[in-house]
């Protein structure tokens, strides 16, 4: 196990990954290894067997918020933005924290959900009111289901906050 954790510390994901499954192969009940052995999976580009490993990971222990959180980001870089809405709204059920609902918004964005979209940048931004990007992307939503006067006002907000926002 050590061995395994100073391979992936030095980026020899391929010994990581052989060390965590011998492990594995002694030890099937070690549920959280699964965790850290996707992660070597997906940094060695293996992402069909890291979304695997997360799974067997949540399936362990329904209330593993990291496992959640890593596949749903895994999801997005697969450009599976449904799934990953579905991770971050099960982070969400674990623990509230509004980053959680930006990620979920951005989710629902690239999944053309403009409602769900709008719902949660609104709820991030009563945490963090002057984020640019979040009103950005808020402006788009509203542009996307033709509310111009919403569209604006976000757009004309994070220019305020960030005169050098080229999206708004």
């Amino acid at each position: 196990l050590i061995r395994a954790e100073i391979y992936f510390d030095k980026k020899l994901y391929k010994d990581a990954i052989n060390d965590y499954t011998k492990v594995l192969q002694m030890r099937p009940d070690y549920y959280s290894l699964f965790l850290y052995r996707a992660e070597c999976y997906l940094e060695a580009g293996y992402q069909e067997e890291a979304i695997s490993d997360l799974g067997k990971s949540i399936w362990s222990d329904i209330k593993d918020l990291y496992g959640f959180l890593r596949r749903a980001r895994l999801y997005e870089k697969l450009k599976m933005y449904s799934f990953a809405a579905d991770d971050y709204t099960e982070a969400l059920r674990i623990y509230e924290q509004p980053d959680y609902y930006l990620f979920r918004a951005y989710a629902y964005l690239q999944n053309e959900m403009y409602g769900f979209a709008i719902k949660d940048y609104n709820i991030y931004l009563n945490y963090y009111p002057q984020h640019a990007n979040a009103l950005s992307n808020l402006g788009y939503c509203y542009l996307a289901v033709s509310d111009l006067y919403a569209a604006e006002i976000n757009f004309r907000k994070a220019v305020k906050f960030s005169d050098n926002n080229f999206d708004a």
